[in-house]
């Protein structure tokens, strides 16, 4: 079952409402609207997570504490996969586009091949609606050092979900393609090697036959 992309606020400020998008590309013009999602484990997958509401920009940037992979629909499944820890990047392969808590918009990416070992991916992020005029709580100087003592009430934070991922089975070619180069250079040599040898044994035939017809 799909999850819903987006999570609700309601603060003294007023109502907001964060969205989470997955895209094709660092572009960020075409978005994954297939649901549920099918993507190949080499694919890299780009995230957008945006504010949305009246007047955000007057009151709140968005900031990223944590994110993380798990094989359901539970944020809290005891199998998990961090991607983001304390507003800093945790997976190897995971960017930052731009300058998460600078901004209503927040974006990031890494490869699918981190979750391998998942039949299906749901995605989770806890997102924190900051003030612009405080943009210390916001920007995180990673690694973090120590927490920030100026921060706003829970109700400022909150856990938004995307699912599930599932993975695609590649053809042989790809998997060829995935394992490298030289397998496909081993088949090109064996290849290239047959034919020369049954050229050369053609050649010995005619030769013997021309020989056989003269006498």
């Amino acid at each position: 079952m799909a999850m819903d992309q987006v999570v609700q606020f309601a603060v003294k400020e007023g109502d907001f409402t964060v969205t989470m998008a997955l895209y094709d590309s660092a572009t960020y013009e075409h978005p994954h609207l297939r649901q549920p999602l099918m993507l190949f484990l080499s694919d890299i997958i780009f995230v957008l997570l945006r504010i949305e509401g009246q007047d955000q920009v007057k009151y709140f940037f968005l900031s990223i504490e944590d994110c993380w992979g798990t094989p359901t629909a539970d944020p809290d499944h005891e199998t998990k996969h961090q991607l983001i820890m304390k507003g800093c990047p945790h997976d190897k392969t995971l960017s930052f586009i731009n300058v998460i808590g600078a901004s209503t918009v927040a974006k990031f990416s890494f490869q699918m091949f981190q979750f391998k070992n998942y039949s299906e991916v749901f995605l989770h992020c806890q997102v924190r609606l900051c003030i612009p005029d405080l943009q210390k709580p916001c920007v995180k100087d990673c690694p973090v050092k120590q927490k920030s003592k100026r921060e706003l009430a829970d109700d400022y934070q909150k856990i938004i979900s995307y699912g599930p991922i599932q993975f695609l089975v590649p053809s042989r070619l790809e998997t060829q393609n995935a394992k490298g180069p030289e397998p496909f250079r081993a088949l090109q040599f064996w290849v290239l090697s047959a034919v020369v040898s049954g050229a050369i044994a053609t050649a010995f035939v005619l030769t013997a036959v021309a020989k056989a017809m003269k006498k």
